[in-house]
């Protein structure tokens, strides 16, 4: 009757959740991210799979407060992470937000709103340069092989040099696609043509919440060699999206790719040679089976060194769009890319 008793004991508690923390208290509504902070999923242990960082100037629903007198964290869902729920501290972000910045209002618009400001081609146009995508491309380099890769790294690629990326991947850029112009398809804006230095472009009108959003990710804007200006001028302009939700939807894409796994696959490869087959197995792990059929990998001449990720997305993209749900209803890549049946991933240099 004893052990009756202490298994139903046993039962009962299992079927009971965990009781919150004194201080703690469930919660409703959306912080706004100010702060590129961590994400932890143990505050206290300061564990953090993945990761995981807050991007400034989007929202995250709010699942949980620990309050003293003020707030002290807030346990935040972020879409992508492995687990979605993790603790961030107060000083990260506004709750409930004060301001509602032009990101984050195109943030909170339902993934595929139509693109404003394109239109139907007038007649006799350049279907070329008329905006208005079928698909797109996400290509994101793995910066360690880049720069390994390329000779005279101080005189050619200043980026090599600069601030060392949250990563492990970075933007490289958003492409816009129409099949019938390949990869003549861009400049639907005033600029006509390539321009270089990039530098020479028109300045674009970045806010400063975007500019902090592509830092962590795009190592050429701290190096100030004008890569956002190309972006923009050749692939930004054929999409409808303002500067600011073009830019900022390119780097959240960038945050849920590194932080779905490949973070934590890559920091524990690097200075390795892989499989090629183990890199797809780890992609389809973290991004949803299938998700190979729609992304390719991108290597030096001789397929021996990783230098980059080719994803294809479908046209319906758009602000809060969750990639492992894009991918399943994405264009197939055909080949799988150049990469050799073994490939090394380069490691940051120290310093």
């Amino acid at each position: 009757m004893t052990q009756c008793r202490r298994l139903l004991g046993y039962l009962l508690l299992a079927l009971v959740p965990p009781a919150l923390p004194a201080a703690a208290r469930l919660a409703e509504g959306e912080f706004l991210a100010t702060h590129n902070c961590p994400a932890y999923y143990s505050k206290d242990r300061r564990d953090n799979p993945g990761n995981v960082s807050l991007v400034p100037g989007r929202l995250y629903p709010v699942v949980e407060i620990l309050k003293g007198v003020t707030p002290e964290y807030y346990r935040l869902r972020i879409a992508g992470a492995e687990p979605s729920e993790r603790w961030v501290s107060a000083e990260c972000g506004e709750y409930p937000p004060k301001s509602a910045p032009a990101a984050v209002a195109a943030q909170s618009a339902e993934p595929g709103t139509a693109a404003p400001s394109c239109a139907a081609p007038p007649a006799g146009g350049d279907i070329c340069r008329t905006c208005g995508a079928a698909s797109y491309v996400l290509t994101l380099d793995w910066q360690p092989g880049q720069c390994a890769s390329r000779k005279s790294t101080l005189d050619d690629s200043p980026e090599c040099r600069g601030t060392r990326p949250v990563g492990p991947f970075t933007l490289r850029e958003l492409r816009p696609e129409q099949p019938r112009c390949a990869k003549e398809f861009g400049f639907c804006g005033p600029v006509a043509g390539e321009t270089t230095p990039f530098i020479l472009y028109p300045p674009v009108p970045l806010s400063e919440a975007t500019r902090k959003v592509l830092e962590p990710v795009l190592p050429g804007l701290q190096a100030d060699t004008g890569v956002e200006r190309h972006q923009w001028h050749k692939y930004g302009t054929c999409t409808g999206f303002s500067v600011d939700a073009y830019f900022h939807l390119a780097a959240d894409l960038v945050h849920q790719f590194n932080q779905a796994g490949m973070a934590d696959f890559m920091a524990e490869h690097q200075g390795n040679k892989i499989r090629r087959e183990e890199f797809f197995q780890a992609i389809e792990r973290f991004l949803g089976p299938g998700s190979r059929r729609h992304i390719n990998i991108e290597c030096n001449e001789d397929g021996t060194r990783l230098l980059g990720v080719i994803l294809r997305l479908p046209a319906d993209l758009g602000p809060g769009a969750d990639l492992r749900a894009l991918l399943q209803r994405a264009p197939r890549a055909g080949a799988r890319g150049n990469c050799a049946g073994r490939f090394r991933i380069d490691t940051f240099a120290a310093g």
